[in-house]
């Protein structure tokens, strides 16, 4: 399997909004926000996320980009990766917040082009590190 995830290649992995994610041994379902409107909203309003679903956010640069986490309603893992597939950050159980004034950005320290979120744990419970690929395979429906 390939596993760098840029262009065409990458295009070919998501069906209708979804994806297939591999980390380590564990496959998750993700669903895929690459529309302006869908990266805002992401998983703002709903009341919990599975042990193996996910939220793959996908950006046209690469770039610090942030997330906050207003209007959720728990805690998620989030977890930056690079346009060649390493995880290049990640922050364990990011916490929900209710008001804009109280809300703090969640910033990588280095610049990515994905970022996954997962259940609070996950990154612990994986073992995720810093430098490891995260494959992206084709969804079957």
């Amino acid at each position: 399997m390939i596993r760098v995830g840029i262009g065409s290649f990458f295009a070919r992995r998501i069906r209708h909004g979804r994806a297939r994610i591999r980390i380590n041994r564990r496959i998750f379902d993700a669903e895929v926000s690459d529309s302006g409107i869908s990266k805002t909203f992401g998983l703002m309003f709903r009341n919990r996320i599975g042990s193996r679903k996910s939220m793959l956010f996908v950006f046209k640069n690469d770039a610090k980009h942030g997330f906050w986490m207003l209007n959720m309603r728990f805690c998620i893992d989030i977890i930056w990766i690079g346009k060649d597939m390493h995880v290049v950050d990640f922050v364990r159980c990011a916490k929900p917040c209710k008001s804009v004034l109280s809300c703090k950005a969640n910033i990588p320290k280095r610049p990515s082009r994905y970022v996954l979120e997962v259940a609070c744990g996950t990154v612990e419970s994986l073992g995720i590190t810093k430098g490891q690929i995260i494959e992206v395979m084709p969804h079957h429906q």
